[in-house]
């Protein structure tokens, strides 16, 4: 495990996600013995930040100088990809 952070929200308190060194982003809940959902990008992720504003959505910063901005129920894709420039 690279990276761990709860959703501080009081509606989403009992949500996780933590990113790792295979690329990968899970969600756990800690109602469950097993993550919820499970990701892997194409380059590891370096950060995770919850939306503190809206529970569902989070944001991670990745190892290819761009953040991607998710919303947990739906991790097919990105919601926005925020590209940085490449002297990062």
């Amino acid at each position: 495990m690279h990276c761990c952070h709860c959703n501080a929200l009081q509606s989403e308190s009992d949500v996780f996600a933590s990113t790792g060194s295979d690329r990968s982003i899970a969600l756990y809940d800690l109602r469950s013995s097993t993550p919820i959902r499970k990701l892997v990008m194409q380059t590891r992720c370096n950060a995770l930040a919850w939306n503190p504003m809206e529970a569902f959505n989070f944001t991670v910063a990745n190892e290819d100088c761009n953040l991607y901005s998710y919303d947990m129920r739906k991790l097919s894709s990105a919601s926005v990809v925020h590209q940085v420039s490449k002297g990062c």
